[in-house]
């Protein structure tokens, strides 16, 4: 989602309107980050910082222009114009949670509360546009995120893996960067073939961080390690 997200400040009273913390749900901001890694990175860059011809869409530049506007108003504009020329191209559950991670990212914490189209969260003040501005004077973002890679237990006990088993891995395993030692990047199942390959479609996706990312997942006993 490139071209400029900017909006008018609102002149609703702060008095009347719901404060962004605890106005969304971690999951939204979640789903939000990913859509975002997808569709808007390319042109506002992977850490919302803008590029040449997007504005960032964190900080004081962001803040300023919508501090005192409301979730509904950045709603209605995403659906509107953005993807520019593919507006409206994403569901409406995906526009919303982009506004989610959008809040989140410009220093909103997440609660209870699942964020909705006629929510009118307000989007921030003058003491968040402050905020922001001192933020960016210490080099600081607005806001430190915790990763999103939670660790999940592991639902039973795995066998062990021994030489042998590396060496010749079971048919549902893949334990090492191309799987056997030879490098032969293949796997024996055959439930995806060329007649079902037709079939797939998208799971799930995840935006991962900027940097260089090869890492190669491990599956082993049915449990697939990132």
């Amino acid at each position: 989602m490139c071209a400029s997200v900017s909006g008018p400040v609102g002149v609703a009273a702060a008095g009347q309107l719901q404060s962004a913390d605890g106005a969304f749900t971690t999951t939204q901001a979640t789903s939000g980050w990913s859509v975002y890694g997808v569709q808007c990175a390319e042109c506002h860059g992977p850490g919302l910082e803008g590029m040449v011809h997007a504005p960032p869409l964190s900080g004081v530049d962001f803040l300023s222009s919508w501090a005192g506007s409301t979730t509904d108003e950045l709603l209605a504009y995403l659906r509107e114009e953005m993807p520019p020329g593919q507006a409206g191209s994403i569901s409406d559950q995906a526009y919303m949670n982009l506004v989610a991670y959008l809040l989140e990212s410009n220093g909103a914490v997440p609660g209870e509360r699942t964020l909705t189209a006629d929510a009118g969260v307000m989007i921030g003040d003058a003491a968040d546009v402050s905020e922001a501005r001192r933020a960016a004077q210490a080099g600081e973002r607005v806001r430190r995120r915790s990763s999103r890679f939670v660790n999940q237990e592991v639902p039973h006990e795995l066998t062990p893996v021994t030489d042998a088993v590396l060496a010749d891995p079971p048919p549902g395993d893949w334990l090492s960067w191309r799987r056997t030692r030879n490098s032969h990047g293949y796997s024996p199942l055959d439930q995806v073939n060329r007649e079902t390959v037709a079939d797939l479609k998208l799971a799930w996706s995840i935006a991962v961080r900027p940097g260089n990312n090869q890492t190669t997942p491990l599956v082993h006993d049915g449990v697939m390690f990132l």
